[in-house]
């Protein structure tokens, strides 16, 4: 009979455990908008050229500590024809991006049958992949990394390498979050990035040499390296010229509506909770 109630009790710990597990299991899909700042728009709060995102993702909630899985794909786009400070140097990109990062979410307040919104905060790390180009006069699509428009790769320039097309990045974001249901809880936050590169927009530093650049890359590297004489016609390609301003760094972020799925079984508030209730992992004492 003790064996018996022994077994039961330990059976009893192991559901209840599942119980949190899929209680604390959520998935996500949202959209938003993407914008992007660097040496083609250094504008920090307009949202002029904000391009439409779309994000989704899978978080598992351990009390106010949420571990997030997201993927991001958006667009980001940047012209010297927006402004007039910058619009006789002619320069512009687009580039897609795709972000895959894990993080880790606080929220301020645990959401249960008492508490319906808590703001909170989180940070990762994340992997992304653009792919920066322009359009040339008749329209059509160029990819620019390939044409080392500012002599990336060329031997007379050692310190400008070729920028890889995926790489690592930090994030940060917080944002405000509201419980429609038991299952279903509606979000809104910010998310901004700190990048390693300065080539987001290909445009970091300086003119290279145009006939370097010519000899290596070809006619399209040179065109696409200076494009101001498009606007005046008596613009003069300048090596060593001020092309962009390597002290700062690129970055985009984004702005995005979630709605946020949690898994559970019976009548729980659908996150975890400690102490009485569906999400409580506390076993009744050992029988003597």
């Amino acid at each position: 009979m003790k064996c018996k109630a022994v077994f039961f009790l330990y059976f009893f710990c192991l559901t209840s455990a599942a119980k949190v597990i899929a209680q604390s299991l959520s998935v996500s899909a949202g959209g938003g908008l993407m914008k992007y700042q660097g040496d083609l728009d250094i504008s920090a709060y307009s949202m002029q050229g904000a391009k439409p995102c779309f994000t989704a993702g899978i978080q598992y909630q351990l009390g106010h500590f949420i571990l997030r899985g997201d993927y991001i794909q958006g667009a980001v786009t940047g012209s010297d024809s927006d402004t007039k400070k910058r619009k006789s140097r002619n320069l512009s990109f687009s580039s897609d991006i795709s972000e895959y990062s894990l993080g880790l979410e606080y929220d301020l307040f645990d959401i249960t049958a008492d508490k319906k919104f808590t703001p909170y905060i989180f940070g990762a790390l994340g992997v992304y992949h653009f792919n920066p180009y322009a359009f040339d006069l008749t329209g059509k699509k160029v990819y620019l990394q390939p044409l080392g428009t500012e002599g990336q790769g060329l031997s007379m320039y050692p310190d400008r390498k070729p920028y890889k097309l995926t790489q690592l990045n930090n994030i940060l974001g917080g944002g405000l979050k509201y419980k429609l249901t038991n299952h279903f809880t509606l979000s809104g936050e910010i998310v901004a990035r700190k990048l390693s590169t300065d080539y987001l927009d290909d445009v970091s530093t300086k003119y290279p040499n145009e006939q370097a650049l010519f000899a290596a890359r070809g006619q399209q590297a040179v065109d696409f390296s200076f494009r101001a004489d498009e606007v005046n016609p008596r613009a003069v390609f300048t090596e060593g010229k001020k092309r962009g301003n390597p002290g700062s760094k690129d970055t985009y972020y984004h702005a995005a509506i979630k709605l946020t799925y949690t898994f559970s079984i019976g009548s729980g508030s659908g996150h975890f909770r400690s102490g009485k209730g569906w999400g409580s992992t506390k076993c009744p004492p050992k029988v003597q």
